[in-house]
Parts: C-alpha cells; structure tokens; sequence
C-alpha cells in the first residue's frame, strides 16, 4: 500500500521547539533534506548516527546476518556528522512518516582524553559543557530525563553509548579490535581512512557480538 506524507517547516520547528532555535531550521532545512537524507527520504526505516564508523559497523553486523540485509530490508543508516545533527534530521523524517531510530555518544570519557592530548584546562572545560549542553537537548527532544552524561542504554527511539563506538567495541568485543588489526596487517589499509574496512572486519570478527548492539540493530530495523 502506498501512502504520502507532507509536512511543513513550522511542523519541523514545533516538534524542535527549545531545542533547536527556528533560524537554524530555516538554515539547515534545504542541506539536510538535498544532501544528507537525500536517501533517507525513500527508506523503509533510517538509522541515524552521529558518524561514518558507527555506519560502516552496523551494516557489518547486518551483513552477519546475510550480505547486504540492511540494504535489501530498505533500512538506510545516515550519519550526520556529529550529535548536534540528530534532532532536526530525526525530526524531518518522522514529520513525513519516515520511521528513524538514532544513536548518539555520551562522550563521558572526553575530559580524560582532552587531558590525555595536553589540552589547556579552558579547552577541556569548553568540551566537557558542550558534551553536557547536546546530551541534555537529545535526551530533551527524545523524551528522557535529563543528565550530563547518560549511562548507554537503547530506549524507544533511540539508544546511547555512555563514551563513543570504539571504547564500547574495544570493551566489549575483543574480536572486533583483533579482525580490524589481522584486516590492517593483511592488506596495508588504515581503518581511520577506509570506512568499507570496518564494515568487512565487522563482518569477519570472531565471537559473540555485543547484545547491545543486537537490541540497537532490532530496534533500528523495527523488530
């Protein structure tokens, strides 16, 4: 059965009322609709991420599953560039009947790597707000309490990594770091420079995948 969907610009700016301000809407609306869901916009369902990494590794785990699951089922995961993207791109899609699912990082480890890197205390204290003031929109917009560094969990609409993607799979998923260093090793590629990498060494790591990231993969496909 087919069905369409309309929506206007103010529909947009209600449901990103007090979270993101009405000009950034007017000034992001047609970037984000021409470019970055130009996709999405003709998906079954979208998975929103804040990266390309997160992209490559969850298109991975689905081609676990069978090469190219995702993609045959009409799931289109879109990365955004950055938390900060989320809210309007998740609410363009559900304000044309686009069914989305979004991930983001709580970066809660971003004071000790900003210390790491020898950042001054000003820079540090900068990020740490910054982290705190987009953790509290997202958590805001998606409907859940509000704190400055959210414990991962996969809710509703969406689900949280308490730090970011690599710390979670370096964790939790042993098998994964080795497979992206035998892919490294083998063929020369650097993973940081070849997103398709991730998404072959996600698909050969040896051992049980994360069940978080099978709860996340079954919500982002509406199971």
């Amino acid at each position: 059965m087919v069905s369409v969907h309309y929506a206007t610009i103010a529909d947009v700016k209600a449901k990103l009322h007090g979270i993101v301000d009405g000009e950034v809407v007017d000034r992001r609306l047609d970037h984000n609709i021409a470019d970055q869901l130009a996709i999405a916009l003709f998906a079954n369902r979208v998975f929103l991420v804040e990266g390309p990494t997160e992209s490559s590794v969850f298109y991975g785990l689905g081609d676990r599953l069978s090469p190219g699951s995702l993609e045959a089922a009409g799931v289109s995961i879109v990365f955004v560039g950055g938390k900060t993207s989320i809210p309007l791109a998740h609410a363009i899609l559900d304000s044309i009947g686009v069914p989305a699912y979004a991930l983001f990082d709580a970066d809660a480890g971003c004071v000790a790597r900003a210390t790491a890197s020898g950042k001054i205390q000003q820079k540090i204290d900068s990020e740490r707000n910054q982290n705190v003031k987009e953790n509290r929109k997202l958590l805001q917009y998606f409907g859940l309490d509000q704190e400055d560094f959210p414990a991962a969990r996969t809710a509703e609409n969406v689900a949280i990594l308490d730090d970011h993607i690599e710390g979670f799979l370096s964790e939790k998923w042993e098998a994964w770091v080795a497979a992206c260093q035998d892919l490294e090793s083998s063929t020369g590629i650097s993973l940081a420079k070849n997103q398709l990498a991730y998404r072959t060494a996600t698909l050969r790591a040896e051992g049980e995948v994360p069940e978080m990231l099978i709860q996340i993969l079954a919500k982002a496909k509406g199971e």
